[in-house]
């Protein structure tokens, strides 16, 4: 009881101190998301356009008849919505002052830590709550959970992994349910989700049927944040940051920072979905696992030396998961069989609150990108099951897409582990 008493403390000390240092976060005052709906090639053409040549940020891809939401600035707006209006794109303004949407998730996370003492599980705890509650729930569960670092990040930060299962009588090695998330900093809703899961699988092995079942018969490993520098820059200084902090060279008079990691595992590298300029959202980087973070993804992949049989990375948002591959409408050979223990995952997804995931190869359904974490655990670590979820929210539900309230940590890990239950269960099968 007394150790219980005391992490409560410690996080919730971390908790305050990370409040009070959002007062110098960069502000999105008067900034507004609007969501585009193209019906013509021409539309979606010159959204692309725009892409390059406007400064602002796309939340989701321009898509034919598909909804696209965009982040202006306040500032912008008015030109912005003059190239709209002539090109009699519909559109929809999803919030008119981002930063509000902010204060109210900062109201609610603080709010959520007083009602229920509880400042990391359902909550979007930072970094150092998160590693301290690891580090808490191994020492409370020894017999089910290790924690270690898989590397340093760009800024020397350390990358931690959670190692849960119940060894089993024979020690025989079992296969791996291998689970990254935050690699694109932005998205708070994974590495909450991540934290809930583990949670759940510590506190209710021997209680829950299905966590007992999982726990006995994989080994899950668990990284809640593969960008640890981002992340913290993003609850410390700039809720919407994306992508890593290692500064860039764009040119002269430019000074920009990061890389997007999901842009930058060596799998078909700069072709989709990407961008040279170091100013972008998705600058792919100056080669294949240039950076720090892939690396150590990279790393401790290979080390597993093929036990790993479930490749999942998570990300938000559009309620999506997305089967390989990624940069191309090619399929693989055995896509049918992916494709249909996606569809089984999916449905007991939507089993548990209805909420309904659209399953596909990613061109088809989302954008093409390449250099992405899942493609490349296939095509190269030769993981055969690997998958991208985007968790929510929907973009057709016309919410403030990344600044997900917080109330809904709840229902989308409960919903994602019973995703990941029945995908574990399908592919037991094969094995």
């Amino acid at each position: 009881m007394g150790r219980k008493v005391l992490q409560s403390c410690v996080l919730l000390v971390l908790f305050y101190a990370a409040i009070a240092d959002q007062e110098s976060q960069k502000s999105y005052f008067n900034d507004k998301l609007v969501q585009l709906i193209p019906n013509t090639d021409e539309q979606v053409t010159l959204l692309q356009q725009m892409q390059t040549t406007e400064n602002v940020d796309f939340w989701t891809p321009p898509k034919k008849n598909g909804q696209v939401d965009i982040h202006v600035q306040g500032e912008k707006f008015g030109d912005f919505m003059k190239k709209v209006t002539d090109a009699k794109i519909h559109h929809n303004i999803l919030s008119n002052n981002l930063q509000k949407n902010i204060d109210d998730e900062k109201v609610a996370m603080k709010a959520k830590a007083e009602e229920g003492g509880d400042t990391v599980v359902g909550n979007y705890a930072t970094y150092d709550q998160i590693n301290a509650w690891m580090s808490q729930m191994a020492m409370s569960y020894p017999d089910l959970a290790t924690v270690e670092s898989i590397g340093l990040t760009w800024e020397g930060r350390e990358t931690k992994m959670m190692k849960l299962g119940k060894e089993n009588s024979m020690g025989i090695p079992k296969p791996v349910i291998w689970i990254e998330g935050g690699i694109h900093a932005r998205e708070w809703i994974v590495p909450a989700t991540a934290v809930y899961i583990i949670n759940k699988l510590l506190e209710e092995y021997n209680i829950d049927d299905a966590v007992t079942s999982l726990m006995n018969a994989w080994d899950i490993h668990i990284v809640p944040t593969v960008n640890p520098d981002g992340y913290v820059y993003s609850h410390e200084r700039d809720r919407l940051w994306r992508k890593n902090r290692r500064p860039a060279e764009p040119g002269p008079g430019k000074k920009c920072v990061g890389v997007d990691g999901n842009r930058n595992f060596d799998i078909d590298f700069g072709n989709e979905g990407v961008s040279f300029d170091p100013c972008s959202q998705v600058y792919l980087g100056p080669a294949p696992f240039s950076e720090k973070e892939t690396q150590n993804i990279r790393d401790a992949v290979l080390a597993e030396g093929g036990r790993i049989k479930i490749y999942l990375s998570w990300h938000s948002y559009s309620q999506l998961l997305l089967v390989p591959w990624g940069y191309t409408t090619d399929l693989p050979t055995d896509y049918q069989e992916l494709y249909d223990v996606a569809v089984i995952a999916a449905d007991a997804l939507t089993s548990v609150y209805g909420t309904e995931y659209i399953v596909g190869n990613g061109p088809e359904i989302l954008y093409a990108v390449s250099g992405a974490s899942n493609d490349w655990a296939k095509a190269v670590a030769g993981v055969k099951y690997a998958y991208a979820y985007e968790f929510r929210p929907a973009t057709h539900l016309k919410r403030s897409g990344f600044i997900l309230p917080p109330e809904e940590i709840v229902p989308n890990s409960e919903e994602v582990f019973a995703s990941l239950v029945a995908m574990a269960d399908e592919v037991a099968k094969t094995l």
